[in-house]
């Protein structure tokens, strides 16, 4: 479908598809999509599309709610080539709209594949918007857009001293790159403890293993900094921590936990990390 295409000269890339990988070929997914990507550049080269040429990719929708499946979320992991946001040293160039707060219904008595919702959510122009600020910055390179929402950039294990008296390290403290919104009358935290390590947490196709931490357990301590309780677990050394974890995180419209705190808006993609 794409080879005719191959004789016109192109500014960049735009891709919105993956759901089907969720259950076929979905551990290859971090290989196959950054794999394309290089493919398309150098196919397109010919014809006078620069072999850096930007790539714009949309990570999955929300679809089934309260789904325990792991394809769609770990998925998203592999768009990134595993490392959570874009760009990165794996994708350079390339940026992506995160789009894990725009839940729209099935109607009633409708089929999955049926359109309006589902897996085809209505909100395209949220999604549009957010693919525009980052390729505002990551194509044209205007830095006063913002290429992502707040990532985590460091992750520090503390003493449980605010939420009670635990004298182990069970109090978890994500300082983020930018300054962000922790809505506190979100759906949900937004956080999810695992035993195990992240990579072990994701075997299997149930999400099961990934604990959902209530509301009372997460708490913005300053305008980078958000604190995450674990004390009700016996043990977090060796575990996980994961953040919007789930096929569907939310269902109501624009209320994912954090979101960037200035005029754009941009959510905080799904991340996870192991406590060591």
């Amino acid at each position: 479908m794409i080879n005719p295409l191959l004789r016109v000269t192109l500014k960049g890339f735009l891709w919105y598809q993956g759901e089907s990988n969720g259950e076929y070929n979905r551990d290859l997914y971090n290989c196959t999509f950054p794999s394309m990507i290089q493919d398309w550049r150098q196919k397109f080269s010919s014809a006078g599309t620069k072999q850096d040429a930007p790539f714009g990719f949309v990570q999955l929708a929300p679809s089934r709610p309260d789904e325990l499946s792991l394809g769609f979320p770990v998925i998203r992991w592999h768009q990134t080539a595993d490392m959570g946001v874009v760009p990165n040293p794996k994708m350079l160039n390339v940026f992506m709209a995160s789009p894990l707060d725009t839940y729209d219904a099935l109607p009633a008595n409708a089929s999955i594949d049926a359109y309006p919702g589902g897996i085809h959510p209505r909100y395209k122009q949220i999604v549009g918007e957010r693919l525009a600020y980052a390729g505002l910055n990551v194509a044209y390179g205007l830095e006063e857009y913002p290429a992502s929402g707040p990532y985590p950039q460091t992750l520090h294990l503390s003493k449980n001293l605010t939420f009670g008296a635990d004298k182990d390290l069970k109090t978890v403290s994500l300082t983020f790159d930018s300054d962000l919104q922790y809505l506190e009358d979100a759906e949900v935290s937004g956080f999810h403890f695992c035993p195990e390590s992240t990579d072990k947490c994701d075997e299997g196709s149930n999400g099961d293993k990934w604990i959902d931490i209530s509301k009372d357990k997460v708490d913005q301590i300053d305008n980078r900094t958000i604190r995450v309780d674990l004390s009700s677990f016996d043990t977090i050394l060796g575990g996980s921590i994961a953040y919007i974890w789930r096929e569907t995180p939310v269902k109501d419209l624009y209320m994912l936990p954090i979101y960037s705190d200035d005029q754009f808006r941009m959510p905080t993609p799904p991340f996870k990390f192991d406590l060591v």
